[in-house]
């Protein structure tokens, strides 16, 4: 593991350059500031989801919620890439992605609140149709969840935590200035919450990000719906 660490450091810093694409660019780079515009879209049925994964299934690939939502994120943003940003080369893009290390819960209630999680630097693929790109999606997922890298940068970041401030602050900026967005995708409660004896039907969260990241996308279920939380900077769009 610790000659794991010493190259996987070494590959984040040193071999891995900086994002250049339609959204993220040194223009774009100079004008990112801390303050982003956000949004909350309308609610997607989660039995729509449901049924559109299954669709999309075969005997090989048993397609996921996950998949079918990162698909159609993916194809969105090739899409606007080609359309409106001038820019029909790019085919990948950097995001910053929580990885979760925790034991799934047993029951209700079976959780601790921790820091038990990485920071994927997750190379997402952008594709151009729902049908064929759902499967690669998916083949990237299942690589990713079976790689060692999301442990390798959790025990990492513990180490630059040990750090000095101002270390602690060139390496992270460091590594966000390597990554377009955020991307986070939360399950949560199957039963809607009751608040003050009130059926609650709205929930929603805006991953934060770091000043050199152009924004994030928030993905989360409650019940029966999907809330998707959209953040952006005013250097690439004005109103999300």
């Amino acid at each position: 593991m610790p000659f794991y660490l010493l190259w996987l450091g070494f590959k984040l810093v040193i071999v891995m350059g900086n994002e250049n694409n339609g959204f993220k660019n040194t223009t774009i780079t100079s004008k990112l500031s801390v303050l982003k515009n956000a949004t909350l879209i309308p609610d997607l049925s989660m039995k729509d989801i449901k049924r559109k994964a299954a669709e999309l299934s075969t005997d090989v690939n048993k397609i996921t919620i996950n998949d079918v939502l990162q698909t159609i994120l993916s194809k969105t943003l090739h899409d606007y890439l080609r359309l409106h940003a001038d820019d029909k080369d790019t085919e990948w893009l950097k995001m910053a992605c929580p990885f979760s290390l925790r034991p799934p819960p047993k029951k209700l209630g079976d959780y601790t609140f921790d820091n038990n999680f990485a920071i994927v630097n997750l190379a997402f693929r952008l594709v151009d149709s729902l049908e064929g790109g759902v499967q690669l999606i998916h083949r990237d997922m299942q690589r990713l969840k079976t790689s060692i890298e999301p442990v390798g940068l959790f025990f990492l970041i513990k180490i630059v935590m040990q750090t000095p401030h101002f270390i602690r602050y060139l390496v992270f900026e460091d590594y966000t200035n390597k990554m377009t967005f955020g991307f986070s995708n939360v399950p949560g409660p199957k039963l809607p919450y009751v608040v003050c004896g009130v059926e609650n039907r709205g929930m929603g969260f805006i991953m934060p990000g770091s000043r050199s990241m152009v924004g994030s996308f928030s993905f989360i279920s409650h019940a029966d719906v999907m809330k998707i939380g959209i953040s952006l900077d005013k250097a690439v769009m004005e109103d999300p």
